[in-house]
C-alpha cells in the first residue's frame, strides 16, 4: 500500500509539473461569483496549498479520535479500580462490623511453665523444685 501510494503521488507531481511548464498563457478561473486571470503556477500553488491544509485537517481529526478513544479506555479503567477499591472498602467494612459484633475471646489461662524448659535467655531451670533460678548474678526470678 505505502508503494502504490508513493507511485500515485510521483504521478500526480509529474502530471502537476508537466501541465504547469506546457501552459504559459494565463488561465481564467470562475469562483463565488468573480473571475481571476492568472498562470498555472499559480493555480498549482494554490492547489498545493489546499491539498495541505486538507491534510492538516485530517491529521487533526485522526489525533482528536485517537485521544478520544484513549481517554474513553483510561475512563474505564479508572471506574474499573474504582469499583475494586469501593469493593475492597465494603469488605474491610463488614470485617469490622462483624470483628466489632463479636465478643473478645477470653485470655487463655497461663499454665505453669515447665521446669525443665528456660523461659527466656539466661535462665536456668531446676528439675527438683528446690533452688532459685537467676537470669543474672543478681537478679532472682523463681525460688522454688
Amino acid at each position: 500500500m505505502l508503494v502504490l501510494g508513493l507511485l500515485l503521488l510521483a504521478a500526480a507531481v509529474v502530471a502537476a509539473a508537466e501541465g504547469i511548464l506546457a501552459n504559459t498563457a494565463p488561465v481564467t478561473v470562475h469562483m463565488w461569483g468573480w473571475t481571476w486571470h492568472f498562470e498555472l503556477f499559480w493555480a498549482a500553488v494554490c492547489g498545493a496549498g489546499i491539498i495541505v491544509l486538507a491534510l492538516i485537517g485530517l491529521g487533526l481529526a485522526r489525533h482528536s479520535t485517537v485521544r478520544s478513544l484513549r481517554m474513553r479506555r483510561d475512563h474505564r479503567a479508572l471506574l474499573r479500580e474504582n469499583e475494586r477499591l469501593a469493593g475492597d472498602a465494603e469488605s474491610r467494612k463488614v470485617a469490622q462490623n462483624r470483628a466489632a459484633r463479636m465478643p473478645d475471646p477470653e485470655p487463655a489461662k497461663s499454665e505453669p511453665a515447665d521446669p525443665l524448659v528456660p523461659e527466656a535467655e539466661g535462665t536456668h531451670a531446676v528439675p527438683d523444685g528446690g533452688g532459685e533460678q537467676r537470669s543474672g548474678p543478681d537478679q532472682v526470678l523463681h525460688r522454688g
